[in-house]
């Protein structure tokens, strides 16, 4: 019996035919769509939908072929972790009950509000609920830093979120491992509004996002059998595209200086003891300046939020210092050392409030739906030009490297693993160290890709963060970590047969 599908008799089919109509609907409507949006779409446009269209290619084979997982290396994480939260636990308790005379559960939202809004009487913190339409109390990460303000509640929130933290560490650990001992994720081509890649878990309810794992964590991934893996990334990709698009030679002499945070130190502290010497400059960097902080990670971390157009107060409350320690850098980094990184905010400015729109020297086109004269909207909207154009550039070399490197015919094959916002991490045979030499050069020649701003030509170096046989860097307890490649690799590696814990899927 034929049945005309329509809203009111769709309860009639049977399950399967259901998934039928409903996949069919699904499809037929996004033409209809594309159909009529089609008609609309400016050239340049077409560009930016046919690339990304295109790398559906190489994230489909990194979403099903996954990275090797350790699964000793992950059961014995899981076990540190779920120790140090126990004994983080005892320690929470304990203060706990100096105030209230019982424990404390840093996960319970409602304990924690009535423990330091009730109990210990701290201002309640607030944030809008955009599902009652109203503000509500809360306890929140961005409440608790605010607490850390009050010194007897101090070490209290820094034990839950400490043990927050950890928690969370150990469920990315539990979770997402596939049967044959692969961690698979699912990357979203088109989710942000940069253009940079997300990720998350698979469509098989397996996996999880892969581009935000501490470090340590990542010993977990391994190479198959075999193989060895390198960690390339693009060198300062941030500050090379700040200083093209600013076109402020100053800046762009100091990203292309071989020490970026030390020339920046040089130019806003000129009266400091610097020489001809990078290495006495470097000594004179790194001096203590205030605080913990030397004059180097000063450069580092106020001229970082600066370029996006950090305000002092916020940049003195996220590096705890002074207010005035930032309102001096700024007005020495944007007044005397780089004028053009000021101007290049105005532009945006103008440019924003002018057209509703900015384009990317890439061709990527983003509309502001906000209110065009908001300092937030501007924020952002300074933020996306370089942003969008670094996750472009690499994903354009990955794209580059995938058609090449994992070609039947390729010379020097090499695997993509994953893409991590300016990185990615590949697979490659272990042979010798003349194929390894070669296969690194041909990997970083692919992935930088020149891109014309403003009359110059900007090419972003790429750097071997490491090569070896699990994702973490190397160290004393973890000798087959990723460590700087010089040429010869001295250290052998053979995947050992599976042990009980290989075989055991936690």
């Amino acid at each position: 019996m034929k049945i005309k599908t329509t809203a009111e008799n769709f309860h009639l089919l049977d399950p399967q035919q259901n998934e039928w109509v409903y996949n069919a609907l699904d499809a037929s409507v996004s033409t209809e769509v594309w159909e009529e949006s089609s008609a609309t779409v400016q050239p340049h446009t077409y560009n930016t939908y046919n690339f990304v269209r295109g790398l559906q290619a190489p994230a489909m084979v990194m979403a099903l072929r996954g990275i090797s997982i350790n699964a000793e290396k992950r059961a014995q994480w899981i076990r540190q972790l779920e120790l140090r939260v126990a004994a983080l636990q005892d320690s929470l308790d304990a203060m706990a009950h100096a105030v209230w005379d019982q424990p404390l559960n840093p996960r319970s939202t409602q304990q924690l509000q009535t423990f330091f809004y009730k109990v210990m009487g701290i201002p309640p913190e607030y944030k809008y609920d955009r599902v009652k339409k109203e503000r509500v109390i809360t306890t929140d990460k961005a409440a608790l830093e605010k607490l850390r303000d009050y010194f007897h509640a101090r070490p209290i929130v820094n034990n839950i979120l400490r043990s927050r933290d950890l928690t969370k560490k150990i469920s990315t650990l539990k979770s997402g491992v596939d049967a044959d001992l692969r961690m698979r994720t699912s990357y979203n081509v088109c989710g942000t509004e940069t253009g940079r890649w997300s990720s998350n878990e698979n469509a098989f309810g397996s996996g999880t996002n892969l581009q935000n794992w501490t470090d340590e964590l990542r010993e977990i991934f391994e190479a198959d059998m075999g193989t060895k893996i390198a960690y390339l990334d693009l060198e300062q990709a941030e500050s090379r595209v700040v200083a093209y698009l600013s076109g402020d030679a100053n800046y762009i002499r100091a990203c292309e200086s071989g020490d970026l945070h030390t020339t920046v130190a040089m130019m806003v502290w000129p009266e400091l003891a610097w020489t001809d010497n990078p290495k006495a400059n470097r000594a004179v960097a790194d001096q203590k300046f205030y605080q913990h902080w030397s004059y180097r990670d000063m450069a580092k971390r106020l001229g970082h939020g600066t370029n996006y157009r950090g305000k002092p107060f916020t940049m003195a409350k996220n590096i705890k210092v002074s207010q005035k320690v930032v309102e001096l850098f700024q007005d020495k980094y944007l007044r005397q050392a780089f004028p053009g990184i000021a101007e290049w905010h105005k532009k945006v400015a103008q440019d924003l409030q002018l057209n509703g729109f900015l384009t990317t020297p890439l061709g990527r086109t983003r509309y502001f739906l906000k209110r065009l004269y908001d300092d937030d909207t501007l924020k952002e909207a300074i933020a996306f030009l370089p942003q969008s154009t670094i996750g472009e550039i690499l994903n354009e070399g990955m794209y580059r490297l995938w058609y090449e490197m994992e070609s039947t015919a390729a010379k020097y094959p090499a695997k993509l693993l994953a893409q991590v916002h300016d990185a990615v991490l590949i697979q490659y045979p272990d042979i010798s160290d003349e194929h390894e030499t070669t296969t690194l050069a041909r990997a970083k020649e692919l992935l930088q890709v020149p891109i014309p701003i403003n009359g110059r030509q900007l090419i972003i170096p790429v750097s071997c963060e490491g090569t070896g046989w699990n994702w973490r860097k190397h160290s004393d307890d973890n000798v087959y970590g990723l460590k700087k490649w010089t040429g010869h690799e001295t250290r052998k590696w053979t995947k050992a047969n599976s042990s009980f814990l290989d075989r055991v899927i936690l």
